[in-house]
């Protein structure tokens, strides 16, 4: 039966978004971690992310607004009105969905409009400065998160733009302010954020013709380099192999196991290549150096639950600080995206158990800081069980 419209049509209150956002983009690492691959898929070769605690905005809209802000500049294709209009302000488009690769072949890695939503876990107010290099205009954006509210629609949050007629080179910039919670940015939390942003932005993009630094009140630091050591200098890289193993990949591996003497009675070395999830290999000579695997496996004491049973091993020489945790991190990660693709059996987390003595020794921290996997108890052997649950895991 047909009826007539009468008015009616369906309205967002603005506040659906922000708290979207919120669920979305769960830490600040996140939420930096998908301004980078914005950058990475506008085709940057650089992108700066600098923190400042002290100073206020250099804001051309808003005017002493709180102190500390964060500044992303990068290099990329820019946007043109038409980009900024109908895709940055618009929360259900992105233009990525239609482009399998840019201009220089790279595949885009954001997720659609997670950049723009997780700027809401570092400020409130948010200022936007992009030009295409090509025109002889650039345009400045700038908006509240504060205005998204129960009292508002989407349509009637305030929001500032402009055409600025004069040229500018090609990029964007972000200006997010002021800083939330300034007095948690010390130098540890900011370690521990390098860390975990780094483990989420150098799986998937191309590092050689990417950099991504990172500045803590005009300290810098160039994310995806291995600090050089006093008894070690090689760098290494990260190899995704999952599901990917050829049989001269298979063959690589079993020899790296054998030349090694990592074989021992029962240990069935075709099938746990089969298992690899990354290859760790020096960039230099690109032999491998250490890897990690998985296997579902069902842990009965967790309620007869699948896991992913995560096993890595790096060469003594090769053991870096950190690298350790940036493998597992990696692994982890990885791994949780993938489980969201699969239909059935799904894993809910990743369950390692820890053998090496001295790591049972030296990190007993309940929770691991980098890679949060929790301690859970022994098993008979001894070993250390650890587990991290994927997001919305259930048990």
């Amino acid at each position: 039966m047909k009826s007539k419209n009468e008015g009616l049509q369906f309205n967002v209150r603005a506040s659906l978004i922000k708290r979207l956002g919120g669920e979305i983009i769960r830490d600040t690492a996140s939420a930096i971690a998908e301004l980078v691959k914005n950058s990475y898929d506008a085709d940057a070769s650089v992108v700066k992310f600098d923190v400042n605690t002290k100073e206020q905005a250099p804001s051309e809209y808003y005017q002493n607004i709180g102190t500390g802000f964060i500044q992303v500049d990068d290099d990329g294709a820019g946007m043109s009105w038409e980009h900024v209009r109908g895709g940055w302000m618009n929360f259900s488009f992105s233009h990525k969905e239609k482009e399998a690769v840019t201009d220089k072949k790279r595949s885009p890695v954001g997720g659609q409009g997670m950049g723009r939503l997780g700027t809401l876990r570092l400020g409130d107010h948010v200022e936007l400065f992009t030009s295409t290099g090509a025109e002889n205009e650039h345009y400045h954006v700038a908006f509240n998160w504060a205005e998204f509210t129960d009292q508002k629609i989407l349509s009637d949050v305030p929001l500032f733009s402009e055409k600025l007629s004069h040229t500018k080179p090609r990029g964007t910039t972000l200006l997010i302010f002021p800083l939330k919670d300034p007095a948690q940015w010390n130098v540890n939390y900011w370690q521990e954020l390098v860390d975990q942003v780094t483990n989420k932005v150098f799986l998937f993009i191309d590092r050689k013709s990417f950099r991504v630094l990172m500045s803590l009140n005009g300290k810098a630091v160039e994310l995806g380099k291995i600090v050089k050591g006093t008894e070690f200098d090689a760098k290494v890289y990260f190899e995704n192999v999952w599901l990917k193993m050829s049989p001269a990949l298979i063959k690589e591996v079993m020899e790296f196991w054998s030349t090694n003497k990592m074989l021992r009675a029962g240990f069935a070395a075709e099938e746990r290549a089969q298992q690899v999830v990354l290859i760790v290999r020096d960039e230099k000579e690109k032999r491998i150096v250490g890897l990690s695997t998985a296997a579902t496996v069902t842990f009965k004491q967790l309620n007869s639950h699948n896991f992913y049973l995560y096993r890595s091993i790096i060469l003594p020489e090769y053991r870096q600080p950190g690298l350790a945790s940036k493998v597992i991190v990696e692994t982890r990660d990885f791994l949780e995206s993938f489980s969201k693709m699969v239909s059935s059996n799904r894993c809910i987390g990743l369950l390692t158990f820890v053998e090496n003595p001295k790591v049972q020794q030296f990190r007993r921290e309940a929770v691991w800081p980098a890679s949060k996997m929790v301690f859970i108890g022994t098993d008979k052997e001894g070993r250390h069980i650890r587990v991290y649950y994927f997001e919305g895991a259930r048990i």
